[in-house]
């Protein structure tokens, strides 16, 4: 009996060392990640270039050019296979193609507030300066070998091989550069990061650090401000510039970014479909539960790291700069207009003109949490 529990316990601490080493890599990766790229786009005064185009998005790679096709055209094959995709979302990987990266994923079902929001979300976060991924919205996608639901029924259909079936108003989704880190630990896997881990695994150097707070307190504002309920860890990803190693190690810069907006702009977190990317829900949905002690808060959220947040004032000013300078001006304007253009806002019960209205008064929740009336008020908390 003794000699088994040795055996055990020395078989527990082969497989803990790696596992040890890797969460510990992990932990670094995390600490030295940046979070806003600062882009050429917006200047040191906050101002926004006219180049930025919030409609067309970022500039397509050139592992893009088939999606600015029309109609768009992919195949379900073995290759599109190998991995299931989870969740409820109505999704399926296809291949683009004569293209090298061609593997694509689809959501489809547009009533599914899922794909505006999306669009939305990425097209935001790009635009400020954070990490996200390519979406791209199509009018039409025609598959080969896709059954009429493949989400449900994910085979390849020989009927559809010649005569492709035709999917309407769907996301298609390009993944962000670089490669995601996802470690094993003793008992599990690290995947994606916690917003309770962004503010807690920080740069040691007081410069970087410094930094690191302020553009880390923005991101967790402007989660709220999307309200990005569904923000659990894996809805958000380590991301690897450089190469990964199997023990989560990085040799190049690490990003750390949220990479599934789809159950944004509505009320927080909700399992049913009708609060994402519902105006209505999302105008009702304060920013601040307490603005004078400059208290944001969630609503109902997957986890607690963000259903109740004292926001730090250096971190609120440079997500409010960021955002005026985005909307400023007749040209700010038709920023937002182009935002929720860019996902079919006006497809979602509601105009543009509506959905700009709350966005812009949403901006001077951020600027001006005691009202405008007040404008010199600023959060009683600072790093």
């Amino acid at each position: 009996m003794g000699m088994k529990k040795y055996v055990f316990s020395a078989t527990l601490l082969l497989f803990a060392i790696p596992a040890l080493a890797a969460t510990q890599n992990r932990t670094e990766s995390v600490r030295n990640a940046k979070v806003w790229l600062a882009p050429a786009w917006i200047s040191k005064d906050f101002s926004f270039s006219a180049d930025l185009d919030v409609l067309k998005g970022p500039p397509p790679e050139p592992e893009d050019m088939n999606l600015l096709k029309r109609p768009v055209t992919c195949e379900v094959n073995e290759r599109s296979m190998e991995k299931k995709l989870g969740g409820r979302t109505r999704k399926f990987n296809c291949e683009l193609p004569q293209e090298k990266k061609s593997l694509i994923k689809v959501k489809y079902r547009f009533k599914n507030g899922e794909i505006s929001g999306e669009l939305f979300g990425t097209r935001l976060l790009w635009a400020l300066g954070f990490a996200a991924d390519r979406m791209f919205f199509i009018d039409k996608l025609d598959c080969f070998g896709c059954t009429e639901d493949p989400f449900k029924d994910y085979r390849i259909d020989p009927t559809s091989k010649t005569n492709p079936r035709s999917f309407e108003l769907v996301a298609v989704e390009r993944k962000f550069e670089g490669k995601e880190i996802k470690v094993k630990k003793l008992f599990g896997e690290y995947e994606g990061w916690s917003f309770g881990e962004l503010m807690r695994f920080l740069p040691e150097t007081p410069g970087s650090k410094a930094r690191a707070l302020v553009e880390r307190e923005a991101l967790r504002l402007l989660a709220i401000f999307l309200m990005h309920g569904d923000n659990k860890d894996d809805n958000q990803s380590l991301i690897c510039l450089g190469k990964t190693n199997d023990q989560g190690g990085c040799s190049g810069e690490t990003v750390l970014m949220i990479h599934d907006l789809g159950a944004t702009f509505g009320k927080g977190y909700d399992p049913q479909e009708a609060s994402k990317t519902n105006l209505q829900d999302w105008s009702n949905s304060p920013i601040w539960e307490n603005p004078k002690r400059c208290i944001a808060t969630m609503g109902p959220s997957h986890t607690s790291d963000l259903e109740r947040t004292v926001i730090k004032e250096q971190g609120r000013v440079f997500l409010a700069k960021l955002l005026r300078g985005f909307v400023q001006g007749d040209a700010g304007k038709e920023r937002v207009r182009d935002l929720f253009r860019s996902g079919r806002g006006d497809l979602r019960s509601a105009s543009i003109e509506e959905w700009t209205e709350v966005f812009l008064r949403k901006v001077d929740e951020i600027e001006f949490p005691m009202g405008k009336a007040n404008r010199s008020f600023t959060c009683p908390t600072r790093f």
